[in-house]
C-alpha cells in the first residue's frame, strides 16, 4: 500500500469514525431529547390536569353557591306565598264561622257542647262561657240546660268555654282556639292538613 492509499485508507477510517461518532451523538441526543419531550409532555399534562382539576372545582363551588342561593330564593318564595295562602285561608274559614253563628245549627253545636261539658262533670256544677257575641241565647240555654252561663269578657269569637271547678278543668271548645290550632297544624304540615 503506498502513501496515497494509506492516506486515502486513513481518511476513510477518519470519516468512517468520524460519521459513527457523530451518528452515535446524534443519536445519544436524540435519545436525549426524546426523554427530555416526555418529561415536558409529563410536566405539562400534570399542570394541566392539576388546572383542569382546579378549575372544575371552582366552578362546581360557584354552581353549589348559585344553587343554594337559588334554593334559598325559592324557599323564601314559597314560604310567603305560603303565608300569603293560610292567611288568606284562614280569614275566609273566620268569614264563614261569622256566617255559621247566625244559623240555627250554631246553637245546635252549642247545646250539643253543653251537654258534652256535663257529661264529662257528671254531678260537679259547670259554669259555662258564651263569648259576648252570643249574650242574646245565654238564658234560653241556662234555663234549657240548669247551667250556670256567664258571658266572657275576653272574646273568643264563638263555642264555649266550661269550667268545672270541682275537677280542676276547663273544657276549650271555642272557634277562636280551633281556629288558632287548626292555622297552627296546617302551618306545620306545609299548608295542607294532615291526619
Amino acid at each position: 500500500m503506498n502513501i496515497k492509499e494509506k492516506a486515502e485508507h486513513f481518511y476513510n477510517m477518519a470519516v468512517d469514525n468520524a460519521t459513527a461518532q457523530n451518528t452515535a451523538m446524534v443519536e445519544e441526543y436524540r435519545l436525549l431529547l426524546e426523554k427530555e419531550l416526555e418529561q415536558h409532555k409529563k410536566e405539562v399534562r400534570r399542570k394541566a390536569d392539576a388546572y383542569l382539576k382546579e378549575e372544575m372545582e371552582r366552578l362546581m363551588r360557584e354552581k353549589n353557591t348559585a344553587l343554594a342561593l337559588k334554593t334559598l330564593e325559592i324557599r323564601h318564595l314559597y314560604k310567603d306565598r305560603a303565608t300569603e295562602i293560610t292567611e288568606d285561608l284562614f280569614s275566609k274559614v273566620k268569614l264563614s264561622l261569622t256566617e255559621f253563628m247566625k244559623t240555627k245549627e250554631y246553637v245546635e253545636l252549642l247545646k250539643k257542647q253543653i251537654k258534652e261539658a256535663k257529661e264529662f262533670a257528671k254531678d260537679r256544677p259547670v259554669t259555662l262561657y258564651l263569648n259576648s257575641t252570643d249574650a242574646d241565647k245565654a238564658t234560653m240555654l241556662s234555663q234549657e240546660f240548669n247551667i250556670t252561663v256567664e258571658i266572657s269578657t275576653t272574646d273568643f269569637w264563638g263555642g264555649t268555654r266550661a269550667v268545672i271547678p270541682d275537677k280542676n278543668v276547663v273544657i276549650n271548645e271555642s272557634f277562636l282556639s280551633k281556629w288558632e290550632e287548626a292555622k297552627e297544624c296546617f302551618a306545620l304540615k306545609g299548608g295542607s292538613f294532615h291526619e
